[in-house]
C-alpha cells in the first residue's frame, strides 16, 4: 500500500480518477480510435521494473506477451491463475511482461499512485500479490505506456519478433483466444484472428473475484461500485460463495 501525503510529481486526473464511474466501465467495453492497434509497432523499447531492473520490450528475437493489471482489479484476480499457467508452459519461447496499470477501483486502502515512487512500490506489491515469475514493469506516473496500449484495466497485447502487435483482447482471462494467439507466435506463425473483444466469458470467470477485489480497495471503492454498476456489485457478491465451494472442492 502507498504512504499517505505523498509527494505529487505529475498526474492527469483523468486518467488517475479517484472513484470509479459508469462512464469509465462503459469505456472498458471496447478499443478506442488512436490506441495501439495490430499492425502497430511498440515504440517503447526499453522500461523499468520492479526490482529496478531495466527491462527490452521488443528486438530480443522472441515475442513479448504485455498484460496490464492492478490490485484492484477484479479481471486481474481472475486471470493470474491462467496466465501464470501460460507462462510455465511457453515461457521459454515467449517473453511475458505485466504492466503495472492505474487501480481499477480505487479507495481509501489503494488510492492512485501520486508519484513515481509509489507507482514502483504498486508494482512491487503486485508482483509478490500474485507471485509473478516474470517482469512486472513500471510506468510513469501519469501511465505513458498504458495510455498508449489503450488504459484498459486488464487487457493483453501480444507482439511478434520484430516488435509487431498481432493480437489483441479486451480481457487476459480470454484464456481460449489468447493461448491459441500465443501458441502461433510461439510456432513463428501469425494468430489466425488479431482481436478478441469476447465479453461474456472473461466477465462469468471473474464474478467470483469482485467482492472480494473491490473490498480490498476500500468502503469507498465498494459504494463507487454499487453506485455505477449496482448489478455487478449484486452478482459479485453472489458469486463469491460459490467460488470458495469451488476453491473447497480443488483442495
Amino acid at each position: 500500500m502507498t504512504s499517505s501525503s505523498p509527494q505529487i510529481e505529475s498526474v492527469d486526473p483523468d486518467y488517475r480518477y479517484d472513484r470509479f464511474t459508469f462512464r469509465l466501465l462503459r469505456e472498458d467495453l471496447r478499443f478506442h480510435d488512436g490506441a495501439l492497434a495490430p499492425g502497430d509497432v511498440l515504440t517503447f523499447e526499453e522500461m523499468p521494473d520492479s526490482t529496478g531492473s531495466v527491462v527490452r520490450l521488443g528486438g530480443t528475437g522472441r515475442p513479448l506477451l504485455l498484460v496490464t493489471g492492478s490490485m484492484t482489479c477484479p479481471m486481474t484476480a481472475s486471470a493470474m491463475p491462467g496466465l501464470l499457467v501460460l507462462h510455465r508452459e511457453l515461457g521459454d519461447r515467449v517473453d511475458f511482461a505485466l504492466l503495472g496499470a492505474r487501480e481499477a477501483h480505487p479507495g481509501e486502502n489503494y488510492p492512485q499512485p501520486r508519484s513515481q515512487a509509489e507507482v514502483r512500490e504498486r508494482a512491487s506489491e503486485l508482483r509478490d500479490f500474485y507471485g509473478v515469475p516474470f517482469a512486472v514493469l513500471v510506468d510513469d506516473v501519469d501511465g505513458s505506456l498504458h495510455r498508449r496500449l489503450d488504459s484498459k484495466p486488464n487487457a493483453a497485447f501480444l507482439f511478434d519478433r520484430a516488435g509487431t502487435l498481432v493480437f489483441r483482447t479486451l480481457w487476459s482471462s480470454d484464456e481460449r483466444r489468447l493461448r491459441a494467439a500465443v501458441d502461433a507466435v510461439a510456432n513463428g506463425q501469425t494468430p489466425a484472428r488479431s482481436e478478441s473483444t469476447a465479453m461474456v466469458r472473461p466477465m462469468v470467470r471473474a464474478l467470483g473475484h469482485i467482492d472480494e477485489v473491490v473490498r480490498r480497495g476500500g468502503p469507498s471503492a465498494q459504494r463507487d461500485l454499487r453506485r455505477s454498476a449496482l448489478p455487478m456489485a449484486v452478482a459479485g457478491r453472489l458469486a463469491r460463495p460459490l467460488r470458495r465451494r469451488r476453491r473447497s472442492a480443488a483442495v
